[in-house]
């Protein structure tokens, strides 16, 4: 490396030229791909090769996850290389939660994603009392210490994709779901939280960390112009505890915001359950159970302080469905954490203790993958490569 020359009349023109394109030319350092797992290969094998991917998890070591007892010290553990602190203060649903063979529920479309030589595993959130504990499910991890970089030495991302795979039985009941119509109820609606992320912090107190955010359903999505609710809408948690937890799109329960109502209405609005939805952009999605699909979630980082600058998108099965920049995706105010960048996943179902829906069947995640790029679905195969998105241009 050339440092410090200085071109002058005696070094002449052409040498000059030279020193001044070798300079230009040097590269700045780029970021690893996924923490490799010694032994135990990614299902896909973008997480060893992508230099975008942060973190990557497929759930195909059920010995990676354990609860240890008595319950008052449970002691959570989610074994893998890309955690910058395996356990957290932060392991609420441990008891709720299992690793179980991918053969006990719906294939997959794209068919098995085993590790290797290792069978496919799916992580799993147990409400029947048939199969197990009855409980909310939660497996947490942390990605950075504040101020820090993630074990791949790569800087905090600020813009980051979370895709992951999802899929409810027969006979899950949605939380927060009374089945007695369109659900135009006044009660208090209650989320399911599948996927959240937030600040390294957000383990210490989730709804008081600087955004507590993620992908969800809830009943809170109310359609005015078909009054309407449905426990089963996909949306996204954004910002933080300020304006009661921002939802995108549609945000009937906050007082103010960017609420995208043009979402509306329904594409299915008196179809009580397995409405069959077609990802459309620009309109709300419903889920059905009893089948796979594949969410991933775009979100950038606002610059706090109430900017709305920040970016959320999301992707079913690989179709654009919702899109905005112009949302306050973190806020300064809270206590736990700033907007450096992403820090903390957690992965799980969760009921809260307000709702009276009776609890049946199982929440069933997969094929999780953190990156600075879009993922897309995943292809069977250890050498399978993501499709290009659909409709990725910004709304």
């Amino acid at each position: 490396m050339v440092v410090g020359h200085a071109c002058d009349k005696s070094s002449g023109l052409l040498l000059c030229a030279a020193l001044l394109t070798f300079i230009v030319l040097i590269p700045s350092p780029s970021h690893s791909a996924a923490p490799a797992r010694s032994g135990q290969p990614y299902a896909e094998s973008i997480c060893n090769t992508d230099p975008n991917i942060i973190f990557c998890e497929d759930f195909n070591y059920p010995q990676n996850f354990f609860c240890s007892y008595p319950p008052a010290l449970r002691n959570h553990r989610w074994i893998n290389p890309g955690w910058a602190v395996e356990q957290t203060d932060f392991v609420y649903g441990c008891d709720g939660r299992q690793i179980n063979p991918a053969t006990t529920y719906q294939a997959k479309p794209q068919g098995a994603m085993g590790s290797g030589s290792q069978a496919d595993y799916v992580w799993v959130a147990n409400w029947d009392r048939t199969k197990g504990v009855q409980d909310n499910g939660g497996s947490p991890g942390q990605l950075r210490l504040p101020g820090g970089n993630y074990v791949n030495g790569s800087a905090p991302a600020k813009d980051f994709y979370v895709r992951f795979q999802v899929y409810w039985t027969a006979n899950y009941a949605w939380p927060g779901d009374p089945k007695t119509g369109p659900y135009a109820f006044s009660n208090t609606c209650i989320d399911n939280k599948i996927v959240f992320f937030g600040p390294p912090e957000w383990g210490l107190n989730p709804t008081n960390a600087s955004y507590d955010a993620g992908a969800l359903t809830s009943c809170a999505v109310y359609d005015n112009i078909s009054n309407a609710r449905y426990a089963d809408a996909a949306i996204v948690r954004v910002g933080s505890s300020s304006d009661n937890y921002k939802t995108f799109p549609v945000c009937s329960q906050c007082s103010f915001y960017n609420q995208h109502n043009e979402y509306l209405p329904y594409q299915h609005p008196t179809a009580l359950r397995n409405p069959g939805d077609t990802p459309t952009l620009g309109k709300i999605f419903r889920f059905d159970v009893n089948r796979w699909y594949t969410v991933e979630v775009h979100y950038v980082l606002a610059t706090g302080g109430g900017q709305t600058n920040g970016t959320v998108e999301l992707w079913i099965d690989g179709t654009k469905v919702y899109s905005a920049n112009d949302l306050d995706t973190c806020d300064t105010t809270p206590s736990n954490g700033d907007c450096s960048g992403l820090g903390f996943l957690w992965v799980g179902a969760y009921h809260n203790s307000s709702d009276t829906t009776a609890w049946n069947g199982q929440q069933i995640i997969d094929n999780l993958i953190v990156s600075r790029s879009y993922i897309g679905p995943p292809r069977t195969g250890n050498n399978a490569t993501p499709s290009s998105p659909s409709n990725i241009q910004l709304q």
